[in-house]
């Protein structure tokens, strides 16, 4: 069982320095499921499709990650404080 499944309402974790919300585990795990089917459904991705990810360290981050990879998608972290073209640089 998920730990985010057995502490589903326990312990606000985290608050948002860029949007104020309140992240528990419960509604972490929640929003990482609904990624994990949002993500293929509306943007065409399979299992094996690598996504770039340019967010600073909030939850937002765990949850995009987390729905990626349970998606089956790649994940490429990037820096957003990083200049933007060095991000895709050779």
């Amino acid at each position: 069982m998920h730990l985010c499944f057995i502490f589903a309402n326990c312990f606000i974790f985290q608050t948002c320095g860029v949007s104020g919300r309140e992240w528990n585990y419960g509604a972490t795990f929640g929003a990482i499921q609904q990624l994990r089917g949002a993500l293929p459904a509306t943007l065409g991705l399979r299992t094996g499709d690598v996504v770039a990810l340019a967010l600073p360290n909030c939850p937002e981050f765990v949850v995009a990650f987390f729905g990626a990879t349970a998606a089956g998608l790649i994940v490429s972290p990037l820096n957003p404080a990083s200049h933007p073209g060095k991000k895709f640089a050779k």
